[in-house]
């Protein structure tokens, strides 16, 4: 109970930190009413959970994802959970959904973006991909077996 209520206290500081420019006192009043303690009690919190708050999030945050996925109308969200199941679909820390996405790798042209925001990351060793591959590398390991 008090891992969770930490959790809510960092996310509200951290909204009200950075979330100042991308969300309003209303929203950010919002996510925090509506995260559901109750469920997150049993459930254990893993390193690479603990690895996405802590400098993930944050990067995605500076490189001015937060705009649009943080309001909900834009999918994913820049929930673990969301980002996660995207992080899951490939087989190694250079080759997944995430990386594809805000690095815009493969592309149909230049006139269909494979992340309608633009590129993200310069290169796959500029943030915040650098971030996302150290993340998929402790969530899978250096290397995925189970494809």
């Amino acid at each position: 109970m008090v891992l969770a209520a930490n959790r809510i206290m960092t996310l509200a500081v951290f909204f009200l930190v950075i979330g100042h420019v991308v969300a309003t006192e209303a929203e950010i009043g919002e996510v925090v009413a509506g995260y559901d303690v109750a469920g997150d009690v049993d459930r254990d919190v893993d390193q690479g959970e603990i690895f996405y708050l802590n400098y993930v999030l944050p990067k995605l945050s500076e490189n001015g994802c937060l705009k649009c996925h943080a309001r909900g109308y834009i999918r994913p969200t820049i929930s673990y959970e969301s980002m996660f199941r995207r992080l899951a679909i490939g087989d190694s820390a250079e080759n997944n959904v995430v990386i594809y996405k805000i690095a815009n790798v493969r592309s149909f042209s230049q006139q269909i973006p494979n992340h309608p925001g633009g590129q993200r990351c310069a290169t796959i060793d500029a943030e915040p991909c650098k971030s996302i591959r150290q993340w998929w590398e402790i969530e899978f390991g250096l290397h995925r077996t189970d494809k």
